[in-house]
């Protein structure tokens, strides 16, 4: 009875400090954190440099992360590279992130006439403009081989293309003052969210799980 209630003693002590319970390394595969790794990563998100919705990969050593992206927003294609400086506080990665990325934007200016027989048109950024983009970037890690990245940032544009959105689907050439119209709107906030997969695994690090019945 007494060798009984010890073990049932020593469940009970585990089950209450198993918030965080890795299991150890085989002796000898300890990985080092500082080994590079990859990583891919679905995005989904609002004005982001990859879009609604894209996908993106890349490498890794130690705190530096490199990735290029490429995803579809409101008005066509987006293409991204972005480098990240991360570190671990308090169970999280938190870092910063800047790069360029190249695609349409959602910042327009609507510019109506005073004669109501011409049409309505759109002044925005085209396809081709280009952007530097900077972020703040929270990751949560759900083992050592998924995680997930929450970012806010903000997006310049270093190299923009105005074009002109006739309604009724026409679209031309910004003139002058169109242009200069959308200059006096260069910036875009975007926010979103990324599920992240890395090979090989991390290190042993403390993720958030929820406690086991027993």
């Amino acid at each position: 009875m007494k060798a009984l209630a010890v073990v049932v003693l020593l469940s009970g002590v585990a089950h209450a400090e198993g918030y965080y319970d890795p299991k150890p390394e085989p002796a000898g595969e300890a990985r080092d954190p500082a080994a590079p790794f990859v990583t891919t990563a679905l995005h989904f998100g609002l004005g982001t440099p990859v879009g609604l919705m894209g996908i993106e990969a890349g490498l890794g050593a130690g705190p530096f992360r490199g990735a290029v992206g490429a995803g579809i927003g409101l008005r066509g294609l987006e293409l991204s590279a972005m480098g990240r400086v991360m570190t671990t506080m308090g169970g999280a990665d938190i870092g910063i992130g800047v790069g360029v990325s190249r695609g349409p934007g959602s910042e327009s200016v609507d510019v109506g006439w005073h004669d109501a027989s011409d049409p309505d048109e759109t002044v925005q950024f085209a396809a081709g403009t280009g952007w530097a983009n900077v972020e703040l970037d929270v990751e949560l890690a759900a083992n050592r081989w998924y995680s997930t990245r929450f970012y806010a940032g903000a997006s310049y544009a270093i190299a923009r293309v105005c074009e002109v959105d006739v309604y009724g689907g026409e679209t031309h050439h910004c003139d002058p003052v169109q242009g200069a119209m959308l200059d006096e709107h260069p910036w875009m906030p975007y926010l979103g969210v990324a599920l992240v997969l890395r090979y090989p695994e991390g290190p042993p690090r403390q993720t958030i799980q929820l406690p086991q019945r027993w």
